[in-house]
């Protein structure tokens, strides 16, 4: 009889630089043990200046556990925690009641161009520990068993008599086993459920070869050896079987589909909580850290003040938080004045309010026009309009606009949302003309798909928020590369300043006002033809 019971092939996934093999969840089984998610990743070497970033997103009723062979993950999540990954070391976080969590390659790894291979699993709670409290640990003193050509690192759970500080919530086990050419390991019935994975090299189980990347399920209740001829690695997990099914929708586990629908109200309603220092999902947050890193001091302003302090917290230079609705003249208007007498005047001055929109115009309620438009343009008219006497008075400064791919091209489903974007585009163009000769620099910026919130907060017809992504969007060029293409256009003077790849790029450049035409209407500015208009009127 088989010792291998059996085997599950993964879904590949190409991310670019990287693939990624899922084999659990499966059509043909769901778990092994707790283990209901089973991602390897790499071997890649990723590019200069590049590297892995996966944004702020929610868990509930598990716990992760990321273990690499090669490089390293920046981890932090909503309860603060911050840790750096690297070989030999594991990460635990539980989710229970709920947690947000991001893993980034760390800034010093992106420089070389990473090198990124390892494994990401989850582990569902028990029936009666789903709600704890949630919770991270990086352990690094974790057992190794050494044994002539064999080596083995105790993740989690008790094996070959050896038991990782780890924590536990059901029976679990959980190595890393490296072979040398000749080596063998035995395998022993220690769990109700195993099995194991091939993840370099090739090795076999009492003979029965294991073919790479598949997860091979062992017959259970029997001791086995593993083996390998010329060197491999491979992964051991398992433990307790669950008796009660657990489902799965996106990011979240649990044995009841109400918690998981209430999961997901709470993730569109914004109820989760924050990640700290890990802000850069919005436009507005990558520009803070670019132009912080780039030594500058920092007003940050918008209607959450814990999100302004979380990215308040991982600036390197000053910074000074004023939370404030942009709907609100006088709160504005007083936050305004406060970030003039901060540091006694402000050199670059961004209006990136806005919501975005996903409805057909004849479906969508009027009151949806009134809103977008109010915040995306008249807001935004009346945010410069308190700066430019300072700026003007200083006779420097540079007021930047951010517009939209789809305030070049009027984008279907998106009428509001190009109308108030088109709308900034002429008035800071009519802007730039009259401020032209006051030192004041007028830049319009269009974004197109930057993988930001900006859809999943965008308006349906009804006025509700959307509450998730455009696929084009999510797979959109990484925010923290935009906002340092605008901040690297604006200090070079560029008046319009396209981000955007591909076909959105060249729709975006078709339609790019030509200097020439715009020196043409300041030289006429600069011959007195507005106050010829002045007078005559």
């Amino acid at each position: 009889m088989s010792q291998i019971i059996q085997t599950l092939t993964p879904t590949t996934h190409d991310l670019g630089q990287f693939e990624v093999r899922r084999v659990l969840p499966a059509k043909s089984r769901t778990m092994i043990g707790p283990f209901i998610f089973v991602d390897q990743f790499g071997p890649a070497q990723l590019d200069l200046g590049s590297g892995m970033d996966v944004r702020p997103h929610p868990h509930i009723n598990l716990a992760t556990v990321t273990w690499l062979f090669e490089g390293a993950i920046d981890h932090r999540d909503s309860l603060g925690s911050f840790a750096t990954i690297r070989p030999g070391q594991v990460n635990l976080m539980t989710a229970g009641r709920g947690i947000v969590h991001s893993e980034r390659s760390p800034e010093g790894e992106r420089e070389a161009g990473p090198r990124l291979y390892g494994m990401q699993t989850w582990l569902a709670l028990p029936d009666g520990k789903e709600e704890i409290d949630p919770a991270f640990e990086a352990v690094a003193d974790l057992p190794v068993i050494e044994d002539g050509m064999a080596k083995a690192f105790v993740i989690m759970g008790e094996l070959w008599g050896e038991r990782a500080a780890t924590t536990t919530h059901a029976e679990t086990i959980y190595a890393e086993i490296i072979l040398g050419a000749g080596g063998a390991i035995p395998l022993e019935d220690d769990a109700d459920e195993r099995a194991v994975m091939l993840v370099g090299g090739e090795a076999s189980v009492d003979g029965h070869d294991l073919a790479l990347y598949q997860l091979a399920v062992l017959q259970p209740g029997r001791d086995m050896t593993l083996a390998s001829k010329t060197g491999a690695r491979v992964m051991l997990m398992g433990g307790e079987a669950f008796e009660t099914r657990r489902h799965v929708w996106w990011n979240f586990v649990s044995s009841s589909r109400d918690r998981i629908n209430q999961a997901k109200e709470d993730w569109r309603e914004r109820r989760f909580p924050t990640v700290p220092g890990d802000e850069a999902e919005r436009i507005g947050a990558a520009l803070a850290r670019e132009w912080a890193r780039l030594g500058a001091n920092v007003v940050l302003s918008g209607r959450d003040e814990a999100r302004l302090e979380g990215v308040a917290s991982a600036l390197p230079t000053e910074s000074l938080t004023l939370p404030f609705d942009v709907r609100d003249d006088a709160a504005m208007a007083d936050a305004t004045s406060k970030a003039i007498e901060w540091k006694d005047g402000i050199d670059i001055a961004v209006a990136n309010a806005g919501i975005s929109q996903r409805s057909r115009a004849l479906k969508t309620d009027m009151q949806v026009y009134r809103d977008i438009i109010a915040i995306d343009l008249v807001q935004q008219i009346a945010f410069s309009q308190g700066l430019i006497g300072h700026m003007a008075s200083r006779s420097t400064g540079n007021l930047v606009f951010v517009s939209s791919v789809a305030g070049k091209v009027g984008v279907p489903m998106r009428t509001a949302y190009s109308a108030a974007k088109f709308g900034l585009a002429g008035y800071a163009d009519a802007l730039r003309g009259e401020l032209s000769q006051q030192g004041i620099g007028v830049h319009v910026v269009y974004p197109g798909s930057v993988a930001t919130e900006v859809s999943r907060n965008s308006l349906t017809a009804d006025g509700t928020p959307r509450g998730f992504s455009d696929k084009a969007i999510e797979n959109g060029l990484d925010v923290d590369l935009a906002a340092r293409e605008m901040i690297e256009a604006i200090a070079a003077g560029e008046r319009e300043i396209i981000v955007a790849e591909g076909f959105e790029k060249q729709m975006g450049e078709a339609r790019r006002t030509p200097d020439a035409l715009f020196d043409q209407v300041a030289a006429m500015v600069a011959s007195g033809y507005m106050e010829k208009l002045e007078a005559e009127s």
